[in-house]
């Protein structure tokens, strides 16, 4: 009975309480049973796309990772967060083996700082 759905940009499922279900089937009135949860736009679909992605053992496409790095920041607070990212072989060559994501970050942010400085920013 209880179930989740998206279908065209619609994420809905059916009523949670069975009595007001079974109710709603008994009057023939099935769209009274449907929860709508989300409308997803253009932006918010890549956005998922990239965040399920992750999650995936093959990751996800590199020309889709190109078109969707625009989209992949948040707002929070009076800090924006940009999400960028690289494979695992672009990077891995630039450092030594072991280094942990957390001393790669802390390299790119000095290097980004020196350019910088040198840029007159």
């Amino acid at each position: 009975m209880f179930h989740h759905s998206y279908i065209h940009n619609l994420r809905f499922s059916n009523t949670a309480n069975l009595e007001e279900y079974i109710g709603n089937i008994a009057n023939s009135d099935f769209l009274a049973n449907t929860r709508v949860h989300e409308r997803q736009d253009e932006q918010a679909m890549k956005k998922e796309y990239m965040l399920l992605g992750l999650r995936k053992i093959e990751g996800t496409e590199e020309e889709q990772i190109e078109s969707a790095n625009a989209i992949l920041y948040e707002v929070t607070g009076t800090v924006k967060q940009v999400y960028f990212s690289l494979t695992e072989t672009q990077i891995a060559s630039y450092f030594p083996q072991g280094y942990s994501t957390q001393q790669m970050e802390e390299v790119i942010l000095t290097l980004l700082d020196q350019w910088s400085r040198e840029q007159g920013a």
